[in-house]
């Protein structure tokens, strides 16, 4: 088949290492990306392993467009979570990606663990595992640099672990290409487990089109369709997603102080704008392969504490992590912050939810100087806050605790978890929730755990002007020309819109295509459809939209049913208390909280559009046979799970 090389299996405890083709019902059931690492993680892991064991796999995987068209330039990676005990998940751009894929692989599937620390070489058919002790202790960017030197050529793409996942923190990512982060889930710890310090690639083989006399056509639509990406007037190309800051704050979703506050000064919030960041530091802006939309970029920091600090990336998500919900507006430490999770590989998300957890519980006397190490945590401290990165990344002093993720620093510190915020263990990111409640309802029920990128839910709702004419092959779209605000629960409209969103992620996830490009961008082309039309072009099977649905609602069942094993139900797809107890205290949306018993009515019309059972959450017997998944729910039923 077009489209679809090999499966490469690489086993670490006795070094084995063979390639396996692509089965057609496979490709054509799960696609690629995370279709197919999640299908492979279903059936080849046993439900209640140690994450952190050899039993455990690390999946990484593309898609059959990957690298030959503008935005196709991500890959999954997949294992159980060390951090949340269920489906560990995660995607990163740059060159990583199209490199595998020209190399003529579509996923690898790592296996084992090793005695001692090593690095996975592939080079087009050569694949061979290296010693990578000299690399034991470097962070990416020396690793990265030490391979390429080591192999002789600067071409060589990376994916790599630093110190964090070396040690075994729990939520330490997988950094490709410097600074792009298969972020959440801690799989960087995976990867330290099993003593892999990196995967590196190099691919001259190119890709086979079965319809090039219609892919050029094909490319040159993409382009204009990519072109034309500036959602609401936001303009990615120049500023990348810190665009969305200050839209963010105004709308009065903007986490401040641990959630304690929506709000910041006119002054706060220019010092972290995307505008100040492009203007002030920003040397020269950079895409991912293939791509025409420029949304990362180089910076330089030229006074200050921190002159001399340069690197890349800055997303919105690390300006609010390691700034305002920090209680931080300056954004050189910022900058420098996101430097060094970078090279240590850590999660920026569940790094500043844990600093920010620190500040919080020091600010209600819960943690003092003697259990800090002397280091006083005030909010705004951006001093205290890169010393906080360290201690982490190394697992030192009060780093150690942080190390285990905010759903872990109840055991260790009496009364922590009143001012946590987490849903099945993640930590959400710079979104406040309280007032958008069918963002709460996709974070909640996501395969993940709290997560936007699993079914973004436009937070102004559902406006006529949007959704005329948007297509509708799943049935799933809210009622045309309805208006939903927030606050409104709207379980009916909400819980279609979050299903048909998170389906439209997924395949996004499939496919590998930029969020940018697609899930934030769902209210405008590149549509389902076009999607199928480049499979068809590019594979030479047919696709349609329905079939591109019909993959999505399979992968969505087959993630709960996952989930469902290690013991997810209903009572999960929820959050801490304090999104119930504690209501917004300033901005727009000032007093509101969730409400319980409407939050439950969500639920409710949620699991039966899913075909769900409502008191359960799990996915019943004849919705996973409706989707070819039989053999999910007998092995649910031997183990007690499937409802009657």
């Amino acid at each position: 088949m077009y489209g679809w090389n090999y499966i490469l299996r690489v086993n670490l405890s006795n070094g084995r290492i063979y390639k396996e083709e692509i089965k057609k019902e496979l490709a054509l059931n799960f696609i690629g990306g995370r279709g197919i690492n999640v299908k492979l993680l279903y059936d080849e892991v046993r439900p209640g392993i140690d994450p952190l064991g050899p039993d455990n796999k690390l999946i990484l995987g593309v898609s059959p467009l990957t690298g030959i068209l503008p935005g196709f330039t991500r890959f999954n990676a997949t294992a159980k979570s060390p951090l949340t005990g269920i489906l560990g998940d995660s995607n990163a751009g740059g060159q990583w990606a199209a490199e595998f894929r020209f190399a003529g692989y579509n996923h690898i599937v790592i296996e084992g663990a090793s005695e001692k620390p090593v690095y996975i070489w592939i080079h087009d058919d050569h694949v061979e595992i290296r010693d990578a002790a000299y690399l034991w202790g470097k962070n990416v960017w020396e690793t990265t640099e030490l391979i390429r030197e080591e192999l002789g050529d600067e071409e060589i793409k990376v994916v790599a672990i630093g110190q964090a996942g070396e040690n075994l923190v729990k939520y330490a990512c997988l950094i490709a290409d410097f600074a792009r982060a298969a972020g959440r889930c801690g799989l960087g710890a995976v990867a330290g487990s099993k003593k892999l310090k990196a995967i590196a690639v190099r691919g001259t083989k190119g890709v086979k089109i079965a319809h090039p006399d219609q892919f050029e056509e094909l490319w040159e639509r993409w382009y204009e369709c990519i072109k034309s990406i500036n959602m609401g007037g936001l303009d990615y190309n120049i500023y990348g997603t810190p665009a969305i800051t200050v839209p963010m704050h105004n709308g009065g979703f903007y986490p401040v102080k641990n959630f304690q506050s929506t709000q910041l000064t006119e002054e706060e919030l220019e010092n972290v704008s995307g505008e100040t960041f492009v203007e002030r530091y920003v040397v020269k802006s950079k895409a991912c392969f293939p791509c025409l939309v420029h949304c990362a970029h180089y910076y330089r920091v030229a006074e200050g504490p921190y002159a001399g600090t340069a690197g890349e990336g800055l997303e919105f998500e690390t300006i609010n992590c390691f700034g305002p919900r920090c209680g931080n507006t300056y954004l050189p430490a910022i900058l420098l912050a996101n430097n060094l999770v970078n090279q240590y590989g850590l999660d920026v998300v569940e790094t500043g939810a844990a600093i920010a957890l620190a500040m919080h519980l020091y600010q209600e006397g819960l943690l003092d100087e003697e259990k800090t190490g002397g280091l006083k945590l005030e909010w705004g401290d951006h001093e205290v806050i890169i010393e906080l990165i360290h201690l982490i990344a190394k697992r030192e002093g009060i780093g150690n605790i942080l190390a285990e993720g905010v759903v872990n620093i109840g055991k260790y510190i009496k009364g922590a978890e009143k001012y946590v915020i987490h849903s099945k263990g993640l930590s959400p990111v710079a979104w406040d929730c309280r007032a958008a409640k069918g963002v709460a309802l996709g974070f909640a029920t996501s395969t993940r755990g709290c997560d936007h990128l699993r079914g973004l839910w436009s937070i102004s709702g559902y406006k006529a002007k949007l959704t005329e004419g948007l297509p509708d092959p799943s049935g799933l779209i809210p009622l045309k020309g309805k208006i939903l605000i927030p606050n409104e629960y709207a379980s009916e409209e909400k819980s279609r819109a979050n299903i048909f969103l998170q389906h439209i992620c997924a395949i996004r996830d499939m496919v590998e295509i930029c969020t940018m490009h697609f899930a934030s961008s769902w209210l405008q082309p590149p549509w389902p459809k076009d999607i199928a039309e480049a499979l068809t072009i590019v594979t030479g099977v047919k696709f349609d939209e329905k079939d591109l649905f019909v993959c999505a609602e399979r992968l969505w069942n087959l993630e709960r049913a996952f989930n469902v094993r290690e013991g997810i139900t209903r009572k999960d797809d929820t959050f801490s208390p304090r999104y119930f107890e504690e209501p917004v205290p300033d901005g727009p949306y000032k007093g509101e909280v969730l409400h319980k018993e409407k939050f439950d009515e969500m639920l409710d019309k949620y699991y039966e559009l899913r075909g769900w059972d409502v008191e359960t959450g799990i996915p019943t017997r004849r919705k996973l046979e409706e989707l070819g998944l039989k053999y999910v729910a007998d092995e649910l039923e031997n183990l007690g799970k499937l409802p009657q």
